[in-house]
C-alpha cells in the first residue's frame, strides 16, 4: 500500500477550498487548484484528482457522508 501524504483534514480543506472557488468566481485565483496544491506541497494533478474523485476517493466519500448526516 502506498504512503499517503495528505490526511483526512487536508482532504476536507481541499474540498472546501474548491467549493469556495466555485461559489466565488471572483476569488478563483486565490482558491485556484495551483494555489491549493502549493499550500499542501502536492501537484495540481493531485488536487484535481481529489476534487473529481480520482485520488483519495475513500477519504472524500467519508467526508461527504459525515457532512450529509
Amino acid at each position: 500500500m502506498a504512503t499517503r501524504k495528505l490526511d483526512k483534514d487536508d482532504i476536507r480543506e481541499i474540498i472546501c477550498y474548491n467549493r469556495l472557488r466555485e461559489h466565488h468566481k471572483g476569488l478563483a485565483n486565490v482558491y485556484s487548484i495551483k494555489n491549493i496544491a502549493s499550500k499542501y506541497n502536492v501537484s495540481p494533478t493531485t488536487v484535481h484528482g481529489i476534487i473529481y474523485g480520482y485520488h483519495y476517493n475513500d477519504v472524500a466519500m467519508e467526508i461527504f457522508r459525515e457532512e450529509n448526516k
